[in-house]
């Protein structure tokens, strides 16, 4: 898990069946960030979404052989902190 992060734009309310947080559009939470291995012996980060803070606890994590369909996208642009 990576965070806490705020709620991303447009989430004004807890997921279906959650006590909405205190603050609403300011509540926060984790981004969820799971490392699978590839059969060729790579390995990828994937991102999996944000979660709030009080539903970190139903985050499960990935077991077995999976097929997993996704986006790739660029690096963000270099900046003094980082090399790309």
């Amino acid at each position: 898990l990576m965070g806490p992060r705020s709620a991303p734009a447009g989430v004004d309310a807890a997921p279906p069946g959650a006590k909405p947080p205190p603050g609403g559009a300011g509540m926060t939470g984790w981004d969820v960030i799971t490392p699978l291995r590839c059969t060729d012996g790579g390995a990828v980060l994937v991102n999996r979404g944000w979660v709030p803070r009080d539903q970190v606890d139903q985050v499960s994590q990935p077991v077995g052989e999976l097929c997993v369909d996704g986006v790739l996208r660029c690096g963000e642009a270099g900046n003094r902190f980082t090399t790309n």
